[in-house]
């Protein structure tokens, strides 16, 4: 099995393109709430619908997860010199390759993130992608080009915050870097 050939073990390889996406909403806060916070938070669960990536573990984070050593090691290579963990394969394979999304799918994943009372004037926002762009079917539905994947971008995004009716003033810059320092990781850390 170690002398096999290349490609041996896979149906199909196709090389995906990332389409970048952004949102616009106006997004009423709970009066708790404090707006930096959920505004972190939605930027982390866009990320994590448009763009869903395998999660790595430590070998006894997966052993704490019941799973065996043969299936934790199964497929990998013995003479690794780097690794960024393992990954847990019944996750991976729910992991879909998105044709088409959804604004009420959109509007679901907001009103579960803690501290959003309402959301308004949710659409899509066209990114300047170079050659092929994301088609709006209607204004609910954003299909995604043949071998393109979704990717949620901050920079084509805008959302609005109120509470009781009121604009409140948010400093996203601060926000936005956080969020690009956990997405440059994208969960691999090296072992």
């Amino acid at each position: 099995m170690s002398h096999r050939n290349l490609c041996e073990d896979f149906i199909d390889i196709k090389i995906l393109c990332k389409v970048k996406i952004g949102l616009c909403a106006d997004i009423e806060l709970e009066p708790d709430a404090v707006a930096e916070d959920v505004y972190l938070n939605i930027l982390e669960a866009l990320r994590d619908f448009f763009s869903p990536s395998p999660k790595f573990y430590t070998l006894p984070q997966l052993l704490d997860k019941g799973k065996s050593i043969e299936e934790i090691f199964a497929g990998r290579p013995y003479n690794l010199k780097e690794s960024y963990g393992f990954v847990d394969t019944e996750e991976f394979e729910q992991i879909t390759l998105r044709k088409k999304m959804h604004l009420s799918d959109v509007y679901h994943i907001l009103f579960d993130i803690d501290g959003v009372k309402n959301v308004r004037n949710l659409a899509w926002k066209l990114c300047n992608n170079p050659g092929t762009q994301p088609v709006i079917v209607n204004k609910w539905e954003l299909q995604i080009p043949e071998n393109f994947i979704p990717e949620f971008e901050v920079g084509c995004s805008g959302f609005q915050f109120f509470k009781y009716g009121m604009k409140v003033k948010l400093d996203t810059s601060k926000t936005n870097a956080v969020f690009g320092l956990n997405f440059s990781s994208n969960g691999k850390i090296l072992y």
